[in-house]
């Protein structure tokens, strides 16, 4: 088993909470306070990008991020929701490029949602066009 998953050192799991996320505010402050977040993280979507393609201050190389709840993510903001599914997949394409190169980590997410809203996310990470 040892073999399949990377030494404990080196794996930081966080757990974002999808009922605290109702609106871009809760959302930023859940993923400041999962990745202790920087004090220069400026709350805005552009910064959880950097910060997340950085997380310099985590002494780890893989990273998770388990959101349960989603469907309540973003809920009185579901323009919002979209932008924080393409800053999640910008991120975890940008730790998939550095692995590639020079085998540092990745970056995942999983959404741990009942099977009521399966189809409903299938079809919301469906619409994300993929990435360049």
């Amino acid at each position: 088993m040892s073999q399949l998953l990377p030494p404990a050192d080196r794996f930081f799991t966080a757990r974002l909470d999808g009922k605290r996320m109702a609106d871009s505010w809760g959302l930023f402050d859940e993923c400041s306070r999962a990745f202790s977040l920087p004090v220069d993280f400026e709350w805005s979507w552009p910064s959880l990008s950097v910060c997340l393609r950085s997380l310099e201050w985590i002494s780890a190389r893989h990273y998770l991020a388990i959101a349960t709840d989603p469907s309540m993510m973003l809920s009185r903001e579901p323009a919002e929701r979209q932008l924080f599914f393409v800053t999640m997949q910008e991120v975890g394409s940008a730790w998939a490029g550095r692995s590639e190169r020079d085998h540092t980590g990745a970056f995942n997410v999983v959404l741990l949602c009942g099977r009521d809203e399966v189809e409903t996310l299938k079809g919301e990470l469906a619409a994300l066009s993929p990435l360049q």
